[in-house]
């Protein structure tokens, strides 16, 4: 929207045979961008609320499933697992460019899956060696 002066707004009631005085124009103009800001400002409050939702929501049904599966490295792999969730997130709350560096991250996690299985498979055996007090004899 341009700016509006109110000489811009005196042409304008003056020429375009409008019946709003010049004040008025202006004062319509002003509120309408106080309602796009607040607009704005709710659907970004709106969006952080949803993501934080959506993360929660992922680590639950993340330790449900690794849980779920009955694999004895549930534990280990639902904490590589959040750890993903949560740097994921972490990239999307950068400004102004997080949505890509998120979009970025979720593609190169489905590409490199098998390495980081192979990850979650090293880490369950360092997690079962550190918790077994191998390391202290």
């Amino acid at each position: 929207m341009p700016e509006l002066s109110m000489e811009i707004a005196k042409k304008m009631a003056r020429n375009g045979g409008h019946t709003q005085s010049a004040r008025s124009i202006i004062r319509a103009r002003h509120n309408n961008i106080v309602k796009t800001q607040k607009l704005s400002e709710g659907a970004k409050k709106f969006s952080k609320y949803l993501g934080r939702a959506i993360l929660v929501g992922d680590i639950i049904w993340t330790i449900g499933k690794n849980y779920s599966s009955g694999d004895q490295n549930w534990i280990s792999d639902s904490i590589v697992d959040v750890g993903i969730s949560a740097g994921i997130y972490a990239l999307g709350c950068i400004p102004k460019v997080g949505w890509a560096f998120n979009i970025a991250a979720i593609v190169l996690n489905d590409v490199f899956n098998d390495e980081i299985e192979g990850f979650k498979d090293w880490f369950a055996d360092e997690w079962k060696h550190f918790w077994s007090f191998e390391w202290a004899s």
